[in-house]
């Protein structure tokens, strides 16, 4: 189950940085600013070290102009995996 979760995690994590390059061509400072967070926390996600809490990820979306429904569309919990 945990390796489960670390692969959704990181799914997540590619998603939200896949969108962060084309929305702001990569700078985690200017997403980090929203969101309202340190860039530190954007790195840290990014580097699959830090889980995203439920608020970030709203304010993640937000600042990124998606929906969460958007970001984890299609992705499945398996836990047997």
């Amino acid at each position: 189950m945990e390796n489960e979760l670390v692969r959704l995690k990181k799914e997540v994590s590619d998603r939200i940085y896949s969108r962060l390059q084309e929305k702001f061509d990569g700078n985690n400072r200017e997403l980090a600013r929203r969101v309202g967070c340190h860039e530190k926390t954007i790195r840290t996600i990014f580097a699959y070290k830090q889980d995203i809490t439920l608020g970030l990820l709203f304010r993640i979306c937000k600042a990124l102009d998606i929906t969460v429904s958007e970001l984890l569309d299609g992705l499945e919990f398996n836990p047997e995996e």
